[in-house]
């Protein structure tokens, strides 16, 4: 039986993957589940990030929004709409592969994987989009890339 980890906050996610990591136990990272097809990972552990997410900030007139990693690609969406603006790297949706209905999956698993729509030849990546990243690594450690000065646009 596989045991499912839900943290609340960075820090525990970082010692969950700290602890496992020190004693080479392998983890699956789960988001919104939108990768339920394909080879099942061999692991007795995995990190449901499903209580991480949310918006943190989001000030429309400068296009500039911050989320936490398991918030769903959806509800950004659907927030950004309001304001008559989008994700102009065009997230995949791969929901209908997998169950027939559309399941956009979370915001880091976009970033893991860099997940870009056919819009992306124009507009560029997700990567190309970020202006700051905090994150952690495989040893657990809590790495930051980049910061929230916003661009002129």
């Amino acid at each position: 039986m596989r045991e499912i980890y839900s943290p609340s906050s960075e820090h525990e996610v970082a010692d969950f993957i700290k602890n496992c990591n020190s004693r080479e136990i392998p983890i699956e990272i789960i988001g919104h589940n939108s990768k339920s097809i394909g080879r099942l990972i061999q692991c007795s552990k995995s990190l449901n990030l499903k209580n991480l997410s949310g918006i943190i900030e989001y000030f429309p007139e400068e296009l500039y929004i911050k989320v936490k990693a398991g918030t769903s690609l959806a509800l950004i969406e659907t927030e950004l709409d309001k304001k008559n603006q989008e994700l102009s790297f065009e997230p995949s949706d791969m929901g209908f592969l997998y169950n027939g209905r559309s399941n956009k999956g979370s915001v880091g698993g976009a970033v893991a994987c860099n997940l870009s729509g056919s819009r992306r030849f124009r507009a560029g990546a997700l990567r190309d989009h970020i202006l700051g990243f905090r994150g952690i690594n495989g040893k657990g450690e809590i790495v930051k890339s980049g910061g929230t000065v916003v661009k002129n646009v």
